[in-house]
């Protein structure tokens, strides 16, 4: 019995002591594991002390340099975020992606930008950074100014919210900068202009000179569009001084562009074509695909107007290239996913998720790498070979396209002088003479001499302004009514407020739809006719609508010998559909009757001006 208890004893202490071992052991284990942690913590917290304020230095210099040179800030900024990341410094890793977004958005890379800015916006959220998520929104909102007003103002709107609540003035001055550019776009340049001065005095406030800058150009293109040029010229002028002195290259090419524009509607066309070499150089100097692009635009449009077709070509296949690599609708579904994308993520723990996945794709990561890049170099092969041979066709066929709009051209010029008008011109001179009314006889050649001198005058031309386009026709109607008499009236209806010497659009493109009118609508009609041209402006487009009181376009087709054919309406048809093969924007003809009589003609000219305002975000 004794041997037994003393087994039981032996076999008690045993299991004490394995339990005891066990204890120790895990305990062991235990205090290892926080010794780990906390040595790497600890390392954490001791590099950060070190390390954080160069991260900060860098992402500063990437910030600062932004607008001189996009491409010098980025890589500041890749220095950064690579120094950020092997610390985890949230905040350091969240700053330099979002200066990242702002460089690649000056370079129009927008759609990598839009990555940058949803990591940034993670990053922040992490660090509790209600600042930096501030910025992001003022960030995100100026990717969508150019595609979704309303969704831009709406971010600037949270960004401005949180500003306030921070009392953060240099993102208030940012936000009220791109609130107004907002407010530009919907043509209220009177609260743009509001805007832009509330952003220039709080900028002013913090003594913020790239802020105060940007500021004063928006104000000078604000007084631009309301047409006061003398305070305009001022503040672009002192923006462009300014700009140098601190070297901002991407302000400085913006400015350029809307001096030139301010030099071409006051007529000075030598300062004009100054600014728009030198903006042009800035443009290229910061690599902004977008304003480069603003620029061979109006160059292609200068050249044209001078008839060097060869030298404006090569500006229009540049643009037509650059325009076919970028597509806006399909950026703005790309933000859109990515905006869902982020939130959906935002509700999973970032850390688990990494250390799944990375357990998960351990066995086949490589081979999806190797297939991955092999499929890529057979795409890119692929790919070059078809582009070039499409860019090559696409150059032949512009060619053609522009050789035969010159040819249709003087065949429509030599047609629309209708042999049916000058008949009728010829027999009406006739008999005012046989009935001794020498004065309207003399009053009808006269008109016919001049008319026919307009005519030779821009017979050579492509393109005439909206005001010679005008007075052509109304030498042409003057005409029709000595003949007709009181049996028909004509008015021309033009806004007040827009430049008909400004606007440019195809010579001679309305005088066959009047002529119609004149002919097939108010002759047969028997009664009185009237005849209303009217032009509807807005900064896309112009609309001009040509309405006559007689017989109806139906009617008259009816009546009319079905072998007939307009020669003059054939050559116009074949002419605009050459011009919008090769306009990114077409021009539009409608024809419908208006009733049970009378006929609207309306043609929908896209305006491609030379100049206009071009503003530059502000990425605070």
């Amino acid at each position: 019995m004794r041997n037994c208890d003393q087994s039981l004893d032996k076999w008690h202490s045993s299991c004490c002591f394995i339990l005891v071992l066990a204890l120790v052991v895990l305990t062991i284990t235990i205090s290892h594991a926080s010794q780990v942690s906390s040595y790497s913590y600890t390392n954490i917290q001791e590099s950060s002390s070190a390390d954080t304020s160069q991260i900060n230095k860098l992402n500063k210099l990437a910030f600062d340099i932004r607008l001189e040179s996009p491409q010098k800030a980025l890589k500041y900024a890749s220095d950064a975020l690579v120094a950020a990341k092997k610390i985890n410094y949230q905040n350091g890793m969240a700053e330099a992606y979002r200066i990242t977004g702002i460089a690649n958005t000056y370079q129009s890379h927008n759609e990598i930008a839009v990555k940058n800015y949803y990591q940034a916006l993670v990053a922040f959220k992490k660090a509790n950074n209600l600042i930096g998520e501030a910025h992001i929104y003022n960030n995100i909102g100026n990717l969508y100014s150019e595609i979704n007003i309303n969704r831009s103002f709406s971010y600037y709107s949270r960004a401005l919210n949180l500003a306030l609540k921070l009392k953060s003035k240099t993102l208030q001055a940012t936000v009220y900068g791109n609130m107004g550019n907002v407010y530009d776009k919907k043509n209220k340049f009177k609260l743009a202009l509001i805007n832009y001065q509330k952003s220039f005095l709080l900028f002013k406030e913090t003594n913020n000179s790239t802020g105060i800058v940007q500021a004063q150009q928006n104000i000078g293109a604000a007084y631009l569009k309301l047409l006061k040029y003398k305070e305009a010229e001022i503040y672009l002028l002192q923006t462009i001084r300014e700009a140098k002195t601190h070297l901002l290259n991407n302000t400085i090419a913006h400015t350029y562009f809307s001096l030139a524009s301010l030099y071409t509607k006051t007529k000075r066309f030598k300062e004009a074509a100054g600014c728009l070499k030198q903006g042009y150089s800035y443009s290229e100097k910061v690599s902004n695909a977008e304003l480069v692009r603003d620029y061979k635009l109006t160059y292609y449009q200068l050249e044209y107007a001078k008839g060097n077709y060869k030298e404006a070509l090569k500006y229009l296949a540049d643009i037509y290239h650059q325009d076919s690599v970028y597509n806006t609708q399909n950026l703005s579904e790309k933000i859109n996913l990515l905006e869902i994308q982020y939130f959906q993520k935002g509700k999973i723990d970032n850390k688990e998720l990494i250390i799944a996945k990375q357990k998960y794709n351990q066995t086949f990561y490589w081979w999806l790498i190797t297939i991955f890049i092999f499929l890529f170099f057979i795409a890119i092969t692929i790919g070059a070979s078809m582009y070039f041979s499409i860019q090559r066709k696409t150059e032949r066929e512009q060619i053609k396209v522009r050789e035969k709009i010159i040819s249709l051209e003087q065949q429509a010029l030599m047609a629309m002088m209708n042999p049916h008008f000058v008949f009728n011109i010829m027999n009406s001179i006739q008999y005012f003479i046989n009935t001794n009314e020498r004065e309207l006889a003399n009053e009808v050649l006269t008109g016919f001499a001049k008319l026919i001198r307009t005519n030779l005058e821009i017979c050579s031309k492509s393109y005439l302004s909206l005001e010679e386009e005008i007075n052509y026709l109304k030498q042409y109607l003057a005409l029709e009514k000595i003949r007709f008499g009181d049996k028909m009236d004509f008015h021309f209806n033009t806004p007040e407020f827009i430049d008909l010497d400004e606007i440019l659009i195809p010579s001679m493109i309305l005088q066959p739809f009047i002529e119609n009118a004149v002919w097939h609508g108010i002759m047969p009609s028997g009664d009185k006719g009237v005849i209303n041209i009217d032009v509807i402006y807005n900064e896309r487009e112009i609309n001009i609508k040509i309405i006559d009181n007689g017989v109806g376009i139906k009617n008259s087709k009816r009546s009319t010998d079905k072998e007939h054919v307009s020669r003059g309406m054939t050559l116009i048809n074949d002419r605009i559909t050459l011009i919008n093969k090769i306009n990114t924007r077409p021009i539009k003809i409608n024809i419908h009757q208006t009733g049970e009589k009378g006929t609207c003609v309306s043609l929908i000219i896209p305006l491609n001006l030379p100049f206009t305002h071009k503003y530059l975000p502000l990425n605070q």
